[in-house]
């Protein structure tokens, strides 16, 4: 299975006799051909159900079938924990988020989040503990569509680091928040930030 924020909305693919917990609210379609893929997304983009579903027979033809309308490019990026178990958070571009970054050629994906968080928020010594999950958007740069794959991973770091916000890449604010604290995050962020803050919230 994989799941795509399509302008902010979900895409979700699935095999065939895949058991998914949806809202009855969606839109489900069986799919034949990459042809078909595309138009639900068309779709998807124009309508306004809250959340898609594409099922074809074999999910890795479905998945290529999905990746062909995209340029596809790779990203990494970090929940960092201090010794006070508060999370690094940033508001770039309007909205609450977590340091990220598509990947230099070369690099591995765990380079890739490190260096994102030690640019986008002036700190070091950062301690690399586990991948958390992968997450997929879309959006459109310079008249091309592009889908992108962010590998999250959890870090901690000694002490509470000053942090400085990385404004040339839109960074106006980077905060230590505790995480009960973390309504207007969560009310003004993205719905893959939401999915990556999963696996860090208590349930």
């Amino acid at each position: 299975m994989y799941k795509v924020f399509v302008l902010g909305k979900p895409v979700i693919l699935v095999q065939a006799g895949t058991d998914v917990s949806v809202p009855e609210t969606q839109e489900i379609h069986e799919v034949y051909s990459q042809n078909e893929v595309q138009k639900v997304v068309h779709d998807h983009k124009a309508n306004d159900a809250p959340l898609t579903v594409i099922v074809a027979s074999n999910i890795d033809e479905l998945w290529n079938w999905f990746r062909s309308g995209f340029q596809y490019i790779e990203a990494a990026g970090g929940a960092v924990f201090n010794e006070q178990n508060q999370l690094l958070c940033i508001f770039r571009n309007g909205k609450w988020d977590l340091p990220k970054g598509k990947r230099d050629e070369g690099e591995r994906m765990e380079e890739t989040a490190v260096r994102e968080v030690e640019e986008e928020c002036g700190i070091s010594n950062i301690r690399l503990e586990n991948h958390l999950t992968d997450t997929y958007h879309t959006y459109t740069q310079n008249g091309t569509d592009i889908l992108k794959r962010t590998a999250w991973y959890s870090m901690s770091v000694s002490g509470t680091p000053v942090l400085v916000p990385q404004t040339e890449e839109g960074i106006t604010k980077t905060e230590w928040r505790d995480l009960d604290n973390l309504d207007d995050v969560l009310a003004n962020t993205y719905g893959s930030i939401k999915d990556v803050l999963v696996y860090l919230l208590p349930q």
